[in-house]
């Protein structure tokens, strides 16, 4: 018994180098918070993050639709939000705020924002770029109720 409680101790320990030692670009690094937002009454305003906490710019797109009934999954375009940046580029390490506006035709209910996070590649330069592996396009669907 022994012998089996070292040598998982073992596996642990290389399991816990090597991830240490991957490439952070590799991995996600945008983050979007809140992950509900409302409406400011008086001037029908909402703000939303973005964290980047990589080591490599991260690139977004931030859109608004309407949720139709209670299935989240059901979405209409809508024209009524005014959005100050649609398109994100967030350096490495950085913060950047959007804010959102709501018109005064938009009538209460359900909206969806969705954030696009667009898989971005190593550049060449990278010194440990990841040459092999899959891409992965990241959505956030983000409750806008009021």
């Amino acid at each position: 018994m022994m012998k089996r409680t070292s040598y998982s101790v073992l596996h642990f320990l290389i399991a816990m180098l090597l991830i240490n030692w991957l490439p952070n670009q590799a991995l996600a690094a945008l983050l979007v918070h809140p992950t509900r937002l409302s409406l400011d009454a008086e001037s029908r305003t909402a703000v939303l993050k973005f964290d980047n906490t990589g080591i490599r710019r991260e690139l977004a797109q931030v859109r608004v639709f309407r949720q139709i009934g209670d299935d989240p999954n059901r979405l209409e375009r809508t024209s009524g939000f005014i959005i100050s940046t649609t398109s994100l580029d967030v350096g490495p390490r950085a913060r950047q705020e959007i804010s959102i506006i709501a018109s005064p035709s938009v009538k209460p209910g359900c909206y969806r924002v969705l954030v696009d996070v667009a898989p971005t590649p190593p550049g060449p330069s990278s010194e440990s770029a990841v040459t092999t592996g899959a891409l992965i396009s990241v959505r956030h669907s983000i409750p806008l109720c009021f």
